[in-house]
């Protein structure tokens, strides 16, 4: 029999996240509405969250030795908790977002230690981000165009990313991009881009109707050159469409707070 408990530990914690929807969850979604703006990165707000442990499911370290399952149930709990009070907010929050999975389930050791690092300091808070979505691909993910080329010890991303949840305020962004569009799935590659690369351009959020408290942003890949050492996985990770599956299961470990 499924336990579906919460248990004393999270309903504590639980509690914790309710006067935080009370006294700024809802009242910054509000502003964000009336100003048609998401909420800054230094608002305060962030960074007491983070302090809190709240900008992701799990800290880096502890989601490791948590388990799937308890860190599923508390992140869809929590999840749920924020979204209540305001959905944009709870996207808003700091963390890993969607660019955790990919790092964690397919990234080499050096990759971690370097990526992550950042995100087991407590007193600044720090977003990363997921960029499949494109102009012309959205839902077929199959049918992204952005490419990128191999050139010496760099590789050259061209392309256009949009709607990417957080990318203006992320420290870096996973980005998926294709080395042969002929070759559909088996061509997908993921590279983390970092904040302030050479060619990563024209950042910008989109206006919406809903959501505002959240940014969601476009911006260009100019002949943005990526270290080598930044092909999340390595090249020997893409054996048989392994690029194309590391997507689907950074979407499946969302698919529970996003449902919640």
């Amino acid at each position: 029999m499924i336990d579906l408990a919460v248990g004393a530990e999270l309903e504590a914690e639980l509690e914790g996240v309710r006067r935080l929807g009370r006294e700024f969850l809802r009242p910054l979604g509000i502003e964000a509405d009336r100003n048609t703006a998401p909420v800054p990165p230094d608002h305060p707000f962030f960074a007491m969250a983070w302090r809190m442990g709240l900008g992701q499911p799990l800290g880096v370290d502890e989601r490791a030795r948590a388990g799937p399952r308890i860190s599923a149930r508390r992140g869809v709990v929590l999840a749920e908790e924020m979204s209540y009070w305001d959905r944009g907010m709870s996207v808003a929050m700091p963390g890993l977002g969607l660019g955790g999975p990919p790092l964690i389930g397919m990234g080499t050791a050096e990759q971690k230690e370097r990526f992550l690092a950042p995100f087991r300091d407590r007193e600044r808070p720090h977003w990363a981000a997921f960029a499949m979505t494109e102009p012309g691909a959205g839902s077929d993910v199959a049918a992204i165009e952005t490419t990128a080329v191999r050139d010496g010890d760099a590789w050259v991303l061209r392309g256009a990313k949009t709607f990417i949840s957080n990318a203006m305020r992320a420290d870096w962004i996973v980005v998926w991009a294709t080395v042969d569009r002929s070759a559909g799935r088996a061509g997908h590659r993921a590279f983390i881009v970092e904040r302030g690369t050479p060619g990563l351009e024209d950042m910008r959020y989109e206006h919406k109707m809903g959501l505002i408290a959240y940014e969601s942003s476009s911006f260009t890949l100019r002949d943005c050159r990526v270290p080598a050492a930044n092909l999340l996985g390595g090249e020997r990770h893409y054996a048989e469409r392994a690029g194309f599956k590391g997507a689907m299961r950074s979407f499946n470990a969302t698919r529970p707070a996003i449902a919640a």
